[in-house]
């Protein structure tokens, strides 16, 4: 909490992730295992993404901003995109970490949750 964002996380799933359009504002940073090699962190995943969407709709309109972050390296690009698809990922932001931006060791991210 209260860590600043590094000005840019590569490897953006749709859209490239500005994150100065994020400045001054709320954001919640979720991880997640997003391909389907992901065992036991899928189901968590899924549970996961039903919590973000509704704190979405919740709190979007009071300023509250997440950004998706797929930390594994096994991920490939493509199913990426087939599962921003398939669940309904277009209004939240969603990127693949990766060496260069490496979010999850600015914020100590060691393991990806397994349930949720």
């Amino acid at each position: 909490m209260g860590i600043r964002l590094p000005t840019c996380i590569e490897g953006s799933i749709r859209d490239e992730v500005q994150l100065s359009d994020y400045k001054s504002q709320t954001v919640l940073l979720s991880f997640i295992v997003a391909h389907s090699g992901g065992g036991d962190n899928h189901q968590g995943t899924l549970s996961q993404l039903t919590f973000l969407k509704s704190m979405r709709t919740q709190y979007g309109g009071n300023g509250l901003r997440i950004i998706l972050i797929e930390g594994s390296e096994k991920a490939k690009h493509e199913e990426l995109i087939n599962f921003n698809n398939d669940q309904e990922l277009s209004e939240i932001p969603f990127t693949k970490d990766d060496r260069a931006s490496d979010v999850s060791a600015m914020y100590g991210v060691r393991v990806l949750p397994r349930l949720f």
